[in-house]
């Protein structure tokens, strides 16, 4: 299958989710052609529309996509990205950043057949524009995010940054225990690795990557509880996949206990890790992708 891949890149070196699609798209023998939705401003770089020029010239000169797969995060608005550049092809939109970026992400929906979003509240928003929503949640490259990552040398570590009061809270209760920082992203893969515990807290309420990143490397995994509708419990089995809490004083508490009970704690990695390895791989969601558009 040929597969014109578009997305924000400035080269193919610096991990990213699309880049990791693309990877294992190429892996199972599609022909897949990368476009970039960055271009060179002078000394910047920004979005711009030459790759979807580029795109356009290249099947005028006789490329011809089977499926056009669009991975953003709510920032690209080209209200000419559409099916009709390219009729004969299936336009699929990765609807990164579902709920935040949603406005953003609707859109550009119009112009596509699929959305794949990875917030479940959203598939009816795009079925009521008459979209094939799927959703297809966050996931860990496995290729990146390897169990040999796992080298535990600190006690809790996060790459949320201190943007949140409950990990500004949870810094005070460890101290020097807590190591909280975030890091680029070829680097991600060995942090998470060096934590008996990741925690992570949404912005948004939503699933976030760093839970399968996290528990793919064999870290336990403590993040905060969502709403039911979110669907987490269903790709990840409280108190024996993943741990959740619901305040900053249940945050300090768990992650105090976990620190007290090593069994229990490696109990819950291990199958943290099973879970995410078996159903929320990079491999996993391209299979979801090609079932949808087969």
């Amino acid at each position: 299958m040929k597969i014109a891949m578009l997305w924000a890149f400035r080269d193919l070196t610096t991990w990213s989710t699309p880049l990791g699609i693309c990877n294992e798209l190429a892996s199972r023998g599609h022909e897949v052609a990368p476009f970039s939705l960055y271009e060179q401003m002078g000394d910047n770089w920004g979005y711009g529309h030459s790759g979807v020029v580029n795109l356009v010239s290249t099947c005028r000169a006789g490329y011809s996509p089977d499926v056009v797969l669009f991975m953003d995060w709510g920032q690209y608005i080209n209200p000419n990205l559409r099916r009709a550049l390219i009729p004969e092809a299936k336009w699929v939109m990765e609807a990164g950043d579902d709920p935040q970026q949603f406005n953003g992400n609707r859109q550009i929906a119009a112009g596509f057949d699929y959305v794949l979003t990875p917030d479940r509240t959203m598939v009816p928003q795009y079925q009521a524009m008459g979209k094939k929503a799927i959703w297809w949640t966050h996931h860990a490259d496995q290729r990146i995010y390897r169990p040999e990552h796992h080298n535990p040398i600190h006690e809790v570590v996060s790459t949320c940054g201190p943007r949140h009061s409950d990990l500004q809270f949870l810094e005070r209760y460890l101290g020097d225990r807590f190591v909280n920082k975030r890091v680029h992203p070829n680097l991600h893969a060995q942090r998470l690795g060096e934590g008996k515990i990741v925690v992570q807290r949404s912005q948004y309420g939503e699933v976030t990557r760093r839970i399968f990143e996290a528990a793919a490397v064999g870290a336990c995994v403590v993040t905060d509880q969502l709403p039911e509708d979110k669907g987490l419990a269903e790709l990840m089995v409280p108190d024996k996949e993943i741990v959740l809490y619901s305040s900053p004083s249940d945050l300090a508490m768990k992650v105090d206990e976990l620190l007290r009970n090593d069994e229990r704690r490696k109990e819950i990695a291990l199958a943290g890790q099973a879970r995410t390895l078996r159903d929320h791989t990079c491999a996993s969601r391209v299979e979801a992708l090609l079932e949808a558009i087969s």
